[in-house]
């Protein structure tokens, strides 16, 4: 009976788990379908998307669904690029939920900087740091996301897709802040979840 009980406590959630994914799928592909000026354009980016969220979670299989270390969440996003990528973390657990979210924002954040800024060139670079800290008596855990290019940086006439993905996801599925700064040679992002 006991195992009985497990088995449907599994499959229920299992069962919910599929359903949040086939939900944050489907607003992935409208979004990025709306965005996107060709077929090729879209199924680029929208694979790209697929596979970093395919990965996260083998990630979280890996771990049981139980949760996540900041540092290998965020690692495993830049793929190609960890030769241009700082690291500074503090050890972080994140639960899975947060981290497939987080992973998400992160996934924008390296496609931008691909595209347009820290890692658009040989000379560019990234420096990610992550702390724990407090805000109003609560842990919460701060990201800061450094670019530095070697070309002058303007700040876009209109919001782009991740842009909009990483303040969706930050506010409303981590109940964080995210705030962009748009220096003279990088952007900077300081993104505050709680803990």
């Amino acid at each position: 009976r006991l195992a009985d009980e497990r088995q449907r406590l599994l499959v229920r959630e299992l069962d919910h788990r599929m359903k949040n994914t086939f939900k944050v799928v489907d607003a992935m592909a409208k979004q990025t379908l709306k965005r996107s000026r060709s077929f090729e354009e879209f199924l680029a980016a929208f694979e790209g998307r697929l596979h970093s969220m395919a990965r996260t979670h083998e990630l979280l299989i890996d771990r049981e669904w139980r949760s996540i270390d900041v540092e290998t969440l965020l690692r495993q996003t830049f793929d190609i690029h960890q030769e241009s990528v700082n690291f500074d973390c503090d050890a972080i657990e994140l639960d899975a939920e947060t981290g497939a979210a987080l992973s998400m924002a992160a996934y924008e954040l390296v496609t931008n900087a691909a595209k347009y800024g820290g890692l658009a060139t040989r000379n560019g670079a990234v420096r990610v740091e992550v702390r724990r800290v407090r805000r109003d008596g609560e842990p919460w855990m701060r990201l800061v996301w450094q670019e530095s290019t070697d070309f002058a940086v303007q700040q876009p006439t209109e919001e782009g897709f991740g842009y909009r993905m990483v303040r969706r996801v930050v506010e409303s599925q981590l109940r964080g802040t995210a705030a962009l700064d748009y220096g003279a040679h990088g952007v900077s992002w300081r993104i505050d979840i709680p803990l």
